[in-house]
C-alpha cells in the first residue's frame, strides 16, 4: 500500500512523476537491444513503468519523442526535407484551425489534474519571485524545504527544472547549463544522422528536454545515470569522416574509377 499515491504507483523512484521519466528513458534504451526477445520484454516493462506512474509527460514522450526522433535525425535526406516542406504548406493552409487545436489539446492536458497544475503553477511564480528579489544572479543554493499552504507545502525551486536552477543557481547556472544542454543537442544532432547510438542518445535529450519542465533533472540523476552513460558514450563516438576528408589511400578502388 506504501507504493501507491492518490492511484499512482512510483515503484523504486521517489515520486510517481520521476517513475514516468524513468519509464520513458528505459523504453528508448530497451528498444535500441540487438536482441529481439529482450527489446520487446525491455520496451513492455517500460512502458507499464510510464503507464502506472500516470504521469502526462511520460504519456507524451511515448508518442512525439520516437517521431521527433525518427524526423531530426534524418533532417538530412533528401526526401525527409521535401516531405517537411510539403508538411508545412499544409500546416500553413490550415493554421488557425490547427492553433485552435494545440490550445484545446494543452486545455485538456491541464484538465487531467487541474488542481496539480495550479499547484505547479503557482510554485513557479514564487519560485521566479523570490529569485528575482533574493539572488538573481548566484541564487540560494538550497531550496525551500517547506512551501506555503497554497502550493500544499511543496519545496520551493522544485517540479521545474529551469525555474529550480534560477532559484538554487541563479542566472548564472541557468546559463552555464542551457548552454551545455544546447551543445550537446547540437553535437547529437550532427551525429545521429549517422550513428545508431547518437539516434538512441537524441531520443533521451528529447524525453530529458521534455522533463525538465516538470520535474529537477539533477535531483534524478542517481536513477536515471543509464541514459547519462549512453549520452557520454555517443559523445565519445569516433565519427567516420566524410568524403572530403578521405586520404588517397582510404578510397577504394571503384571510388578512384
Amino acid at each position: 500500500y506504501k507504493y501507491w499515491s492518490t492511484n499512482r504507483l512510483y515503484l523504486f523512484a521517489p515520486w510517481a512523476p520521476a517513475l514516468g521519466l524513468i519509464g520513458s528513458l528505459y523504453f528508448f534504451l530497451a528498444w535500441a537491444d540487438p536482441s529481439k526477445k529482450w527489446r520487446f520484454l525491455g520496451a513492455v516493462g517500460a512502458a507499464a513503468m510510464a503507464w502506472v506512474s500516470a504521469s502526462r509527460l511520460s504519456n507524451i514522450c511515448l508518442v512525439v519523442v520516437p517521431v521527433a526522433s525518427w524526423f531530426l535525425s534524418r533532417v538530412s535526406q533528401p526526401v525527409v526535407l521535401g516531405g517537411a516542406g510539403a508538411a508545412s504548406f499544409v500546416a500553413g493552409l490550415f493554421g488557425p484551425r490547427l492553433i485552435i487545436f494545440l490550445e484545446d489539446l494543452k486545455r485538456d492536458f491541464d484538465g487531467q489534474r487541474a488542481a496539480s497544475s495550479q499547484v505547479r503553477a503557482d510554485l513557479a511564480n514564487i519560485t521566479l519571485y523570490r529569485w528575482r528579489t533574493e539572488a538573481p544572479i548566484w541564487g540560494r543554493g538550497i531550496i525551500d524545504p517547506r512551501g506555503p499552504r497554497v502550493v500544499e507545502q511543496m519545496p520551493i525551486g522544485s517540479h521545474h527544472h529551469w525555474f529550480g536552477l534560477l532559484f538554487l543557481h541563479g542566472i548564472v547556472g541557468f546559463i552555464a547549463f542551457a548552454c551545455a544542454m544546447l551543445w550537446t543537442f547540437i553535437e547529437v544532432f550532427i551525429r545521429a544522422q549517422s550513428s545508431r547510438t547518437a539516434r538512441v542518445c537524441l531520443s533521451l535529450l528529447l524525453v530529458y528536454f521534455a522533463y525538465s519542465f516538470g520535474e529537477n533533472l539533477e535531483a534524478l540523476a542517481y536513477i536515471t545515470w543509464p541514459a547519462l552513460v549512453v549520452i557520454g558514450i555517443t559523445l565519445n563516438e569516433e565519427l567516420p569522416p566524410l568524403e572530403a576528408e578521405k586520404t588517397p589511400k582510404e578510397l577504394t578502388h571503384a571510388e578512384l574509377s
